[in-house]
């Protein structure tokens, strides 16, 4: 019962859907790809570093409203995917593009939900198991240093780069569904 605990396939799912698949030959997108392994690379090198986080509680806050706002994107994403699966089905060749914007924004906001989870377990475990500093005038502020500070920052990248990666496929699924007039498309010019 442990796999319903792995996030491999979500992750999987997302990597994937990094890709332009306009052409037949699908090509991955490898700017995309490499912004996200540099918040990745934000661990080790803020771990070296020695950062902190001096108030992580505002972040704490935004992670939990963005993550149950995209949650809540992901059920109208669901939504969208069911009503183009009912008019055309899933096997008309000229609505696999849309359909594939579709998938990949679901992907998208299901990844950075779960990272607005993570995200929020390690700024909580943070605030709690980091160390008290020796500096009178900042004892007591719930600071986040060391290790949990870069795991910290490091996830909340991630969520943020993949939200802003999501944000825009949603449109583009959206505009490729609903096909609005020239005049307010941001697609035509």
């Amino acid at each position: 019962m442990a796999h319903r605990l792995w996030p491999a396939p979500l992750f999987r799912g997302h990597w994937k859907s990094l890709a332009d698949v306009k052409t037949k030959r699908t090509r991955a997108d490898w700017f995309s790809r490499a912004v996200l392994l540099g918040t990745v690379a934000l661990l080790p090198v803020g771990w070296l570093a020695g950062w902190s986080v001096q108030a992580p509680v505002p972040i704490l806050s935004g992670v939990a409203l963005l993550g149950g706002a995209l949650i809540g994107s992901f059920g109208q994403i669901n939504t969208l995917r069911l009503k183009m699966t009912d008019r055309r089905g899933d096997t008309d060749p000229t609505t696999k593009i849309e359909r594939d914007s579709v998938d990949e924004s679901a992907a998208h906001l299901l990844t950075a939900a779960f990272m607005c989870g993570v995200s929020a377990a390690l700024l909580t475990l943070g605030i709690n198991l980091s160390p008290d500093l020796t500096d009178e005038a900042l004892r007591g502020s719930p600071a986040v240093h060391g290790f949990w500070a870069a795991a910290s920052i490091a996830a909340v990248s991630y969520t943020f780069v993949t939200f802003l990666i999501a944000v825009p496929r949603l449109y583009q699924a959206y505009v490729s569904v609903n096909d609005p007039s020239d005049e307010v498309s941001g697609y035509s010019r």
